[in-house]
């Protein structure tokens, strides 16, 4: 009967862990040592590739206004150039506003978003907080948030770096966003007239496995502890 419960606590203790979130980050900046390539690309045709935990990401870029734009990335993160030979790898909305689409998605199990990493924010640039970056947030066509990124992009709370060659803000949400299976992060420039230019590092999510493979789990960790009371029963 000991090893009974035995087996039924051990059945259970690694349903548990199967069933627990893992946290991941998706980097979304150049890095020559992953094979990621730099891509330059028109329109709806944007990055695209399958990251840890079997995670996908697509990224496009949109416009609020006339013209073709292009998903730009680099050692900093990615962004979106739309035309302007003066215009560079970022999120800004000086002249058209330009925004990033983050396609997230799954095969077998849930994702929820717990934070966005910032590149190339201006906080330290200038007095306090007067032209500080500002995003605005949508997750599937919903409003999730908009504000200055050095303070949580109106979603959260931001820790922020600022060493020689890099200024980062990681914005921690307050609580993580269920995106499903599959979700689509919309993020642009906050339209204020302000020095908005700033890029998308990485994004931390959680990957969750859904109910029906918790319960497939379940049956089978369940019956692994049937066959050994049968055995035991059996060697009596």
């Amino acid at each position: 009967m000991k090893r009974f419960f035995t087996s039924i606590a051990f059945a259970a203790g690694l349903l548990g862990s199967a069933g627990a979130a893992q946290a991941t980050v998706i980097d979304l900046y150049y890095n020559m040592g992953d094979g990621a390539p730099t891509i330059f690309a028109p329109n709806n045709f944007g990055l695209f590739f399958s990251g840890p935990m079997g995670v996908t990401t697509n990224a496009t870029c949109s416009l609020n206004g006339v013209g073709d734009c292009a998903v730009n990335q680099d050692f900093r993160g990615i962004g979106v150039t739309s035309g302007d030979p003066f215009d560079q790898i970022d999120i800004d909305d000086n002249g058209v506003d330009e925004r990033i689409l983050l396609g997230l998605g799954h095969q077998k199990k849930t994702l929820r978003l717990i934070g966005i990493s910032f590149e190339d924010v201006d906080s330290r640039f200038f007095d306090g907080n007067a032209r500080d970056d500002q995003a605005t947030i949508s997750i599937n066509g919903g409003f999730l948030g908009a504000g200055q990124i050095d303070n949580g992009a109106g979603i959260g709370s931001a820790a922020c770096y600022f060493p020689a060659n890099k200024d980062q803000c990681s914005v921690t949400l307050t609580t993580p966003f269920n995106l499903g299976m599959s979700s689509i992060i919309e993020i642009g420039a906050l339209g204020t007239g302000r020095t908005n230019d700033f890029r998308i590092e990485s994004l931390r999510v959680e990957v969750v496995p859904e109910p029906s493979s918790l319960a497939l789990i379940g049956f089978g960790l369940a019956g692994i502890a049937l066959f050994g009371r049968r055995k035991q029963r059996s060697a009596k």
